[in-house]
């Protein structure tokens, strides 16, 4: 969580001064692992869980956060993207066994071709005025409903704002 969710929800708020000034995009790299987890309001840090949920726990994650920053700065210029890359053939993979391997190289997406959604969001002319979206193989994809839970994204929002100490000094999104 600290690395997928906390980090970049505390780097955006130190840098929303400037993001505002601006017209720009905000692009965050989820996954459509959000499928499979769900965000433990009541536990927001599960050390608990296997690694890989805890993954697709902070994916789901990005995409609460996203929604309700998009929504938060609709009357601005910035417009807020968030991506699914799709599963890409990286060195993350690169000593898984046999016979998984052939899967991976045989259908996975090379890293360019997983590129290819972000670097949409982040320069495409067809996608402005479209903050809040999510994009997968570069199309605009409807979300599951349970990440579009306004109350429960707020809520969470809340939250992370305690959770890495922000002030009443710092930076207001």
């Amino acid at each position: 969580m600290a690395t997928n969710h906390y980090g970049p929800f505390l780097l955006t708020h130190l840098l929303i001064d400037r993001l505002k000034s601006s017209n720009c995009r905000i692009v965050i790299v989820s996954s459509a692992y959000y499928k499979v987890a769900r965000v433990d309001l009541m536990n927001l840090n599960p050390l608990d869980v296997f690694p890989f949920k805890l993954y697709y726990i902070t994916k789901t994650a990005n995409i609460m956060f996203g929604l309700e920053l998009a929504k938060r700065l609709k009357d601005t210029k910035v417009c807020v993207l968030i991506v699914n890359p799709g599963m890409c053939n990286t060195a993350i993979f690169k000593k898984v066994p046999f016979p998984l391997n052939l899967v991976v190289q045989n259908s996975f997406k090379t890293p360019q071709e997983g590129a290819q959604t972000t670097i949409m969001a982040t320069v495409s002319k067809k996608l402005e005025g479209l903050s809040g979206k999510y994009l997968s193989d570069c199309q605009v994809t409807d979300l599951m409903s349970f990440v579009k839970d306004e109350e429960k994204n707020r809520f969470f929002w809340d939250e992370s704002v305690k959770i890495v100490k922000l002030t009443p000094e710092d930076p207001k999104i």
